[in-house]
């Protein structure tokens, strides 16, 4: 049971080990912000699950999405 719950788990796992993201179309403070919040509405209200991310400057992102069966 366990082995077959990695599994699935394992298929949305993506590492993105490259250079990063490209750099911003606008200065910061002047996107519209909603990238994260509209992803946090669908997640969290919209499905029952969870949304968090571990980040360090310069290293990387993480965004983990957790979401019930």
């Amino acid at each position: 049971m366990l082995h077959e719950l990695v599994q699935q788990l394992d298929r949305f796992l993506k590492t993105e080990p490259g250079r990063g993201t490209r750099p911003a179309r606008k200065p910061p403070g002047e996107g519209t912000g909603l990238g994260l919040s509209l992803s946090r509405e669908i997640i969290e209200k919209g499905n029952g699950g969870t949304l968090r991310f571990e980040s360090e400057e310069g290293q990387y992102s993480e965004f983990i999405i957790t979401l019930p069966r």
